[in-house]
């Protein structure tokens, strides 16, 4: 700059080196983590994304080969599953194993391997194919609780904890839906009593909730249910299956007279993993339109702690 430019050339000059210093600052602290991060909390959360990612690829090619809803409605689960480790990934500046890569390719040997092993027992048959959704929930569990043991992240943690708490509800879902055409389950799933919902996915799934028979039987569904307004909090079935679960007071309830829901017993994801089974609640839905129409909506009534 030379001291011979007029005042407003000088004043534009500062304004223009001040800008590039932000700037700089600015792309300086954006490359660096907020929090420093271990080689095996790296090399967790890749392996989580891609694992996350088989989840969702496995879902899609079952409900192309069979048709049946629950694979679709758990893929849109994990499809917001894998992008809050995306959001991971990228917050702190990992590299994505998973960009670029089409359906049912990863960059992991011993997930492709998985994944190849699995759509090829799935493709024998319906029941085979749900028993691979408990396969592949079941593993996420088992690989969740040793990488929540490496990490003491909060962020990281609050994430490992929400994706355990929804792959729990999906191993109920797969399981009540294998037991429905008559298979069998070893192990499976939660505590029928017990409502789950999953900030993740923004999904309430209930594992057994009691509606009357017209002959006056009591028949036990599970439920999935999707928040799809918040004012008032509004949420939307998304698939309903009858079970073989047998029939307890202890469980959720549909009385068809009212349209309301009362569920007893609900958890909701918390902010780590050592207190996500400590609160309980109870709340009680109301049916807003037709149970047999397409898409049938429950506004929350109340939800109060335990």
């Amino acid at each position: 700059m030379s001291l011979f430019q007029t005042p407003e050339a000088r004043d534009h000059y500062s304004l223009k080196r001040l800008l590039q210093r932000l700037l700089v600052a600015f792309l300086l602290l954006s490359s660096v983590p907020a929090f420093a991060l271990t080689e095996q909390e790296i090399a967790d959360l890749q392996f989580m994304r891609e694992e996350e990612k088989l989840a969702y690829d496995i879902y899609n090619a079952l409900y192309a080969l069979w048709g049946n809803p629950v694979f679709t409605t758990i893929a849109s689960s994990e499809a917001r599953h894998k992008d809050s480790v995306l959001n991971l990934l990228n917050q702190f500046g990992i590299a994505d194993p998973a960009a670029g890569m089409a359906a049912g390719k990863f960059s992991s040997t011993a997930l492709q391997s998985l994944y190849d092993q699995l759509l090829a027992s799935g493709s024998v048959s319906q029941i085979e194919g749900l028993r691979v959704g408990v396969t592949v929930e079941k593993t996420d569990i088992a690989d969740l609780d040793q990488t929540m043991a490496h990490t003491t992240n909060a962020s990281i943690l609050r994430v490992y904890s929400n994706l355990r708490k929804g792959s729990v509800n999906h191993l109920s879902s797969f399981s009540n839906q294998i037991l429905a055409l008559g298979g069998t389950v070893e192990g499976s799933g939660q505590n029928p009593g017990l409502a789950v919902y999953e900030p993740i996915s923004q999904s309430l799934y209930i594992p057994a909730v009691v509606l009357e028979g017209a002959n006056g039987e009591k028949l036990v569904y599970d439920a999935l249910l999707r928040l799809v307004e918040t004012m008032p909090v509004t949420l939307q079935l998304v698939n309903s299956t009858l079970t073989s679960i047998p029939y307890s007071a202890d469980y959720a309830s549909y009385s068809s007279a009212t349209g309301i829901v009362t569920i007893p017993e609900l958890a909701v994801g918390a902010l780590n993993y050592s207190t996500l089974e400590a609160v309980r609640y109870s709340a009680t839905l109301q049916l807003q339109t037709e149970l047999s129409a397409e898409s049938p909506t429950f506004t929350q009534v109340s939800l109060s702690e335990k």
